[in-house]
């Protein structure tokens, strides 16, 4: 009986916590949103650019689409009605969007998941570039020391 009751504390634990860090993690990717738009409109007074930039575009658009809709969701069905209601009312609101909450606190877990791996593929993405230019230069600097060479002859 002691587990079961350890086992049901630790699962009410998690959930409240869940619960808990919803308004956080919604800030979170509302700033996250904002970043990911200001990269959206550079992208967008470009003209040219290259794969890698485009499947990036991409991701990110549809990233950015799915974060808009989950806070239009949340501001929607939870938003701030909770600031002026006496502590009853209060109280039966958040049990009534019990599920509710739990079903955005999982979204909202999923997203940050992506925005995280999203700037973790970015980061290869530049080291990549990186090592690319520094092969083209040090492949230029080949060409321009066989050409003088061939020059001096």
């Amino acid at each position: 009986m002691n587990s079961l009751l350890g086992k049901l504390t630790a699962l009410l634990s998690d959930e409240y916590n869940l619960l808990k860090r919803v308004r956080k993690e919604i800030q979170f990717l509302k700033c996250e949103l904002d970043r990911i738009q200001a990269f959206l409109h550079i992208l967008a007074d470009m003209e040219k650019f290259d794969d890698l930039t485009k499947k990036r575009r991409d991701s990110l658009r549809d990233l950015s689409y799915e974060m808009e809709d989950c806070i239009d969701r949340f501001m929607d069905r939870l938003g701030n009605r909770d600031a002026k209601r006496g502590f009853i009312k209060r109280t039966m609101r958040r049990l009534r969007t019990m599920w509710t909450r739990h079903d955005i606190a999982n979204l909202v877990k999923d997203l940050k998941a992506r925005v995280m791996e999203e700037s973790e593929r970015n980061e290869r993405c530049m080291c990549l570039r990186v090592l690319l230019r520094l092969y083209a230069i040090c492949r230029c600097e080949t060409e321009i020391n066989k050409a003088f060479i061939v020059a001096k002859l």
